[in-house]
């Protein structure tokens, strides 16, 4: 009897421990599964920041090539301004006519009041000969006193250039000489002016606006 009683205290107390070993068993296992599912978690968290950053580089380089772009447009887009706006601004015109450049001088600077010399007139007065030019626009104000004389002369070759160069110095030089001793003033418009020589084209402009007809006959080549 006594030992019926020991065999089933032995069974019972057998039968608790397996118990409690299968419940610590799955206990382990849950906590270890817990484990492995919030490890699973931070991984999958630190994986879609990383792609965050990731994209948010991307997104970056892509703004700042698309911005680096857009600067080199505008600075290429301003060189050619810059290039459009000195080409603008060169004024290299050709002469078809002196009468026609006359005409543009006399708009911007205001001759109105000159006279048109005739052909004779320059041959025997300013020694200006048409053997040594195929064009020739004279004009010379009614002062004689304060004289104001525009030339504009096309030479026929290099040989009749040198004789018109010649001859309009010596002009100059004779007008001088004849103002100075009873027109001050006059002397000072003559000998102030100027004869300028550019291939086959000469000019002379004695003015009180020298410096604008001068500017203008320079737009020309």
């Amino acid at each position: 009897m006594k030992r019926n009683i020991l065999y089933a205290a032995m069974t019972i107390m057998a039968a608790g421990l397996l118990l409690t070993g299968c419940k610590k068993a799955e206990d382990k296992e849950g906590v270890t599964e817990t484990t492995k599912a919030v490890a699973t978690s931070a991984k999958e968290k630190e994986s879609s920041s990383v792609k965050q950053e990731e994209s948010s580089e991307t997104k970056e380089d892509e703004n700042g090539g698309t911005a680096s772009a857009t600067e080199s447009s505008r600075e290429e887009k301003t060189s050619g301004e810059d290039v459009t706006e000195e080409s603008t601004n060169k004024d290299d015109r050709k002469i078809t006519s002196m009468f026609d450049m006359y005409e543009e001088i006399s708009a911007q600077v205001g001759l109105d009041d000159l006279i048109n010399l005739d052909g004779d007139t320059l041959e025997n007065y300013y020694m200006i000969s048409s053997a040594h030019y195929s064009e020739c626009a004279a004009f010379q104000s009614e002062d004689a006193v304060v004289p104001e004389i525009i030339m504009l002369i096309r030479a026929k070759d290099k040989k009749s250039t040198d004789t018109l160069k010649k001859n309009l110095k010596e002009f100059k030089e004779m007008k001088e000489n004849e103002l100075q001793s009873y027109s001050p003033k006059g002397y000072e418009q003559v000998k102030n002016g100027e004869v300028i020589v550019n291939g086959k084209n000469l000019f002379l402009v004695i003015s009180p606006d020298k410096d604008k007809i001068i500017n203008i006959i320079n737009q020309y080549n």
